[in-house]
């Protein structure tokens, strides 16, 4: 079965400027490849019903490391 997202049209620029913006904000952030995950076939559930949380509700910044 085909995704849907396989069947689609994408101008290679916007895809390029993308990655690069990414990249950017990579390496700016000084983020470490153990913090970096590829999630674009991998079910995760961004709905979580999960009662245990990263950090208080109102927090600016939450440590994950």
């Amino acid at each position: 079965m085909t995704h849907v997202a396989q069947s689609q049209h994408y101008n290679a620029a916007v895809i390029v400027d993308w990655m690069g913006y990414i990249n950017e904000q990579i390496v700016s952030g000084k983020y470490s490849a153990s913090n970096i995950v590829n999630i674009d076939e991998t079910s995760i559930d961004f709905d979580l019903t999960s009662v245990m949380t990263l950090a208080n509700q109102g927090e600016w910044m939450v440590n994950i490391g």
